[in-house]
């Protein structure tokens, strides 16, 4: 089996809606293997995809598209990765609903 190696990653930079309109490169922290980049402003409410080359033994570099393995949300089709602030109040249940009180389930009749 050949090895694979990361040549480089780069992340759309977030869009409320439809494609990308640029790219943001990453660094790499040889130290830990972990790939960042710092962006200004509140991203929340947008999404984002990884565009990732790895090196294949045997066929070069391949171009992939990824949603973000460690997000949290993703958009239905899991194609993109949502940035969503936990603590915002419009993520919160409707008023009345809690841990402790759920709407009560009953199973369908049976026939």
């Amino acid at each position: 089996m050949g090895s694979n190696r990361t040549q480089r990653r780069s992340v759309p930079a977030p869009e409320r809606s439809g494609p990308a309109s640029s790219l943001v490169s990453l660094q790499r922290d040889d130290a830990t293997g972990v790939w960042s980049t710092t962006l200004v402003g509140d991203r929340s409410g947008t999404y984002y995809t990884y565009l990732v080359d790895v090196h294949v033994d045997g066929t070069g570099v391949v171009r992939n598209l990824v949603a973000d393995p460690y997000a949290i949300s993703l958009t239905t089709d899991s194609r993109r990765a949502y940035v969503a602030e936990l603590n915002s109040p419009s993520l919160l249940p409707p008023a009345g609903v809690t841990r402790r009180h759920r709407p009560e389930c009953r199973p369908a009749p049976m026939r």
